[in-house]
C-alpha cells in the first residue's frame, strides 16, 4: 500500500554519513521529520543542520545503537519531541572482510552484534509505542550478501540472513497489528565503506540514487525489495545455482 510520507517522524540509524546521511536528506525532502541517531555527534549535528538549512526539522540523537540504554532514551527523546515514531529504519552496519581460517570469536561478535542486535535494540524501543498506536513500519537495511554465504565475508553474509529472516517473521507477526516490515537488500553503494574495498563491485551505484530507490519502496510499503535492477534479476538465479557452480565462481572473485 502505498503511502504519504509528508509529516512523517522518521528514525534513521548510521545517519552521520553513507546510505544512512542520504535516506535522511531524502526522508527531508518529502516533508519528514527525521531523527538522526548515530555515535559521532559532530557529524550528526552537520546533517542535522543541513536539513534545517533546507527547511526541513531534525534531531541529532548521538548514540551507540549497542547500547540499549541509549538507544531506549534517544527513542524516548523523539517521542517527547514529536509525540511518536512513524517510522525506523535501522541502516547502521558494519562490512568487513573476515576469512574462516583467521576468524575469531571477537571478530564475528563486533559484525553481528552491531548487524542483527544493533537493529533490534531499535525494534525493541520503538515497537511499544507502535504497538499502542496500531501503526507503523520497521525497516531493517540487508544486503545481497544475505541470499548466499560469500566468500572472505562468513560473518557479514551471516549477519545480513539473520537479519532478514527475523524481518519476515516480523512481517507476519506485526501486520495484523497494523505494523508493516520492510526489508532491503541493496547492491553496491558507494559510501566510506565501499571504499575499502578492493573487489570488483559491479552494478555499483551513488548514495544519493540508492536513497531515492530505498525511500521510494518505502513509500510504497513493499515488504522486500533488492535492487539495482541488474541485482534483482540476478538474485533469484544466484540464490539457485547449483552449489557446485557456486563454488566455482566464488574461487573467481
Amino acid at each position: 500500500m502505498k503511502k504519504k510520507l509528508h509529516g512523517k517522524v522518521v528514525l534513521v540509524t548510521g545517519a552521520s554519513s553513507g546510505i544512512g546521511k542520504a535516506v535522511s536528506l531524502q526522508f527531508a525532502q518529502e516533508g519528514c521529520r527525521v531523527g538522526l541517531l548515530a555515535r559521532r555527534s559532530d557529524l550528526l549535528n552537520d546533517v542535522a543542520q543541513q536539513i534545517r538549512d533546507q527547511g526541513g526539522e531534525a534531531i541529532a540523537l548521538p548514540a551507540d545503537v549497542l547500547n540499549e540504554d541509549q538507544v531506549q532514551e534517544a527513542v524516548k527523546q523523539m517521542l517527547t519531541s514529536w509525540d511518536r515514531i512513524d517510522i525506523a529504519v535501522a541502516n547502521a552496519g558494519l562490512g568487513r572482510i573476515h576469512r574462516i581460517t583467521n576468524l575469531t570469536t571477537e571478530k564475528m561478535h563486533q559484525v553481528m552484534d552491531l548487524n542483527f542486535y544493533g537493529v533490534w535494540h531499535i525494534f525493541e524501543a520503538v515497537l511499544p509505542d507502535m504497538l499502542n498506536r496500531g501503526e507503523g513500519h520497521l525497516v531493517g537495511i540487508s544486503s545481497i550478501a544475505s541470499f548466499r554465504g560469500m566468500p572472505k565475508s562468513g560473518p557479514y553474509s551471516a549477519s545480513k540472513a539473520a537479519l532478514a529472516t527475523l524481518m519476515e517473521s516480523a512481517r507476519v507477526e506485526l501486520k495484523p497489528k497494523g505494523i508493516s516490515c520492510t526489508v532491503i537488500h541493496p547492491g553496491y553503494v558507494h559510501t566510506p565503506l565501499t571504499d575499502r574495498n578492493r573487489m570488483s563491485m559491479p552494478f555499483i551505484i551513488e548514495a544519493d540514487k540508492a536513497a531515492a530507490k530505498m525511500v521510494k519502496f518505502i513509500r510504497q510499503g513493499r515488504s522486500e525489495v533488492v535492487f539495482p535492477w541488474q541485482m534483482a534479476l540476478l538474485m533469484p538465479l544466484y540464490r539457485n545455482l547449483p552449489n557446485a557452480l557456486y563454488d566455482l565462481i566464488s574461487k573467481m572473485r
